[in-house]
Formats: C-alpha cells, sequence, structure tokens
C-alpha cells in the first residue's frame, strides 16, 4: 500500500519536497562554511595588521639610513621588501590584476637574487593580454617561494624559475616551472593535500588550492607535477575572465 502511495501525484510531490528540502539545506551548510572561512581570513587579517605597519615604517627608516650611507643594495632590499609589505596589508582587494602579482613576485625576486646572484635564474613568459585578468593576491608569490626553497636550495649550481600563462577554453593556466631536484610522488601528494608540515613560514599548496575554490569553485585550484631529478610545475587553473560572485565581490572590497 505504501509503494502505491508514493506513486500517485501526492507522494511523488512528498518525495520532491524532501529532496528539495535535503538540496537546500545542503546549499546552507555548504555557503555557511565558505562565510566562516572568509571571516576567519578577514579576522587573522585584521589581526596581523599591527606589526606589519611597524614594520614597514622600520624599514623607510633602514631605507632612509641605507641611501644617506650610499648602501644602494641594503636601500633596494628595503624598497623590495616594503612594497611586498604594503601589498600585504592592503584590504581593499583579494583579487587583483595579473600585472600586479606579477610585480610583487619581482620585488620578492629581487631580494632573493641578492642572496643566491647567479645561482638564481628568473623568467617571465606572460602575454600581455593576460595581464588584465584579476587573480588572487599572493597566488603566485608563494609558489615561487617553494621553487627556491624546495627546489634552489636543494641543489647545486643554477635554478631557473620560469613563471608562464596561456588560455585554455574558458581557463587561465598559470605555471611556475623550476628545474629543481623535483619530489617523490609521497612528498607532493602531502604537499597538495595539506598533510605535509613546513619547516618553513610558507603557504601550503592545499591552502591556495582551497581559496581559489573558495572564489572560483571547485574546477579551479592548483595542479602539481614533479618528477625527481627533472623539476616541478605547479598550475594555477583560474576562470579566464577573473569574475566571482556578487557576495565574495563584497566581501573583497571591504
Amino acid at each position: 500500500a505504501d509503494r502505491e502511495f508514493f506513486k500517485d501525484e501526492s507522494g511523488q510531490m512528498h518525495h520532491n519536497f524532501n529532496m528539495m528540502i535535503r538540496q537546500i539545506n545542503d546549499l546552507i551548510i555548504e555557503n555557511y562554511k565558505k562565510q566562516l572561512v572568509i571571516k576567519d581570513t578577514e579576522c587573522k587579517t585584521l589581526q596581523s595588521q599591527v606589526n606589519p605597519h611597524f614594520l614597514y615604517n622600520t624599514l623607510e627608516t633602514i631605507n632612509w639610513a641605507a641611501k644617506v650611507a650610499g648602501h644602494q643594495k641594503i636601500s633596494r632590499i628595503a624598497e623590495a621588501l616594503g612594497y611586498i609589505l604594503r601589498s600585504s596589508m592592503s584590504m581593499k582587494e583579494s583579487l587583483i590584476p595579473l600585472e600586479q602579482e606579477l610585480k610583487i613576485v619581482d620585488n620578492y625576486i629581487t631580494i632573493q637574487k641578492y642572496r643566491f646572484e647567479e645561482r638564481l635564474a628568473f623568467h617571465t613568459n606572460i602575454p600581455n593580454d593576460l595581464k588584465h585578468y584579476r587573480v588572487p593576491k599572493f597566488v603566485l608569490q608563494p609558489l615561487v617561494e617553494n621553487s627556491i626553497r624546495h627546489g634552489l636550495e636543494q641543489m647545486v649550481g643554477t635554478c631557473t624559475i620560469t613563471v608562464s600563462g596561456r588560455i585554455e577554453g574558458t581557463r587561465m593556466v598559470i605555471t611556475v616551472k623550476d628545474n629543481g631536484p623535483g619530489m617523490e610522488r609521497q612528498l607532493f601528494t602531502q604537499l597538495t593535500s595539506g598533510e605535509y608540515e613546513s619547516k618553513g613560514t610558507g603557504i601550503g599548496l592545499s591552502n591556495i588550492s582551497k581559496r581559489i575554490q573558495i572564489l572560483f569553485g571547485e574546477p579551479y585550484g592548483i595542479e602539481v607535477e614533479s618528477e625527481k631529478l627533472v623539476g616541478t610545475k605547479v598550475h594555477v587553473v583560474l576562470p579566464c575572465k577573473g569574475s566571482v560572485s556578487h557576495h565574495v565581490q563584497g566581501v573583497a572590497s571591504r
């Protein structure tokens, strides 16, 4: 009798209503989780702004003193670090033009060049028509930092790091490639899953990928190719139009 009941119009309506309620509940839970992550990120950023302001002012003093004393290297390092710090302190936008993100990377490389000199070779191959697309702030700098930490610091000789970009259908793919020693499959699986505990202060690949997915959705994120003694490629997959939901835009613009 119950089976016959669910076959009639009233039973089908009851079944569809329950299914709709479950779907709405799943959407509410998913959205709630995303809001928690966004709010947590905002709080942590606000909490971390006091010390960077002091550090930035101190860097300005170091830069002034270095210029007066004629120490151009120290002055240039202070300027580069000041630019990176100023970019990290800004809360106006979580998405910035790719060109601006590349400038952050260039300033980071300036600092590392003074340390590693000829052992670090850095190149970019980004078509001009990609540079206006918007990307998450500090999405590339941590990847270049990883190439130095897991590549350059672990090898003898010159490490070549290349940042390139291309369009694949509706996706923009930005690749950070190095010719370092590469990683065993187990290690880069741990890196991408978030199981690996970094010994430094770098941002994990899984965190970057989650951030991209919160902004743009599941089809986007980080893809890793690495082979022992060959090198590593990290692909950042984003929508080529750089569009986000209205809600995220509202959060980003606060």
